[in-house]
């Protein structure tokens, strides 16, 4: 099933409908659809913020993307608007991105040209630099990522875009680095 608002883009209907027109004052949908443009350029400022912090080029580093559909819950397939793909667009230069979504299809998620990951995150952690999450999926929190990430000991990049974690949790791990939607820890 697909999601939708006056804030999507995606549902361009909602501004030419004249009777939906009439009836709503849809300004408040566009700027939460200016704000949501700008969800994608954010998150890459977090990740180029942490590459200076750690003196590693934001193309050598190994990223892994969390949720490509537009929302987690509910569970939606549709990627329409979402700001993982302005996320990945802004990181096309870089060949070690991976990505890993629970509902759309592993051959769907191909075709953004990104390595995708089929084993739970907690099981690959250890091979990235930075995880990325990008929807509120409930998976994402059912998976033993932090206690995998105890065993890490280089810095490390934990991005969670719709505080699903408990930060004070997260940042008990001394070479991680906390980040969310208007926050970033600094160790």
């Amino acid at each position: 099933p697909g999601v939708g608002g006056t804030c999507l883009s995606k549902d361009p209907y909602i501004y030419s409908n004249p009777i939906i027109k009439k009836n709503l004052d849809i300004k408040l949908g566009q700027v939460s659809r200016e704000i949501n443009d700008k969800g994608g350029e954010y998150v890459y400022s977090k990740i180029n913020h942490f590459s200076k912090l750690i003196k590693k080029p934001i193309n050598a580093l190994n990223i892994l993307i969390v949720g490509i559909a537009f929302k987690g819950e509910p569970e939606t397939s549709d990627s329409r608007g979402s700001i993982s793909l302005d996320l990945l667009n802004k990181l096309k230069k870089s060949n070690n991105i991976s990505i890993k979504d629970y509902v759309i299809s592993n051959k769907d998620l191909l075709t953004f040209g990104c390595k995708v990951i089929k084993k739970p995150v907690g099981k690959v952690v250890k091979n990235y630099d930075a995880l990325i999450y990008m929807n509120n999926h409930r998976k994402n929190i059912e998976e033993d990522v932090l206690i995998n990430l105890r065993y890490i000991k280089k810095p490390f990049l934990f991005f969670d875009g719709w505080n699903m974690f408990n930060p004070k949790e997260v940042e008990s791990i001394d070479h991680v680095i906390y980040s969310t939607m208007g926050y970033f820890s600094k160790k």
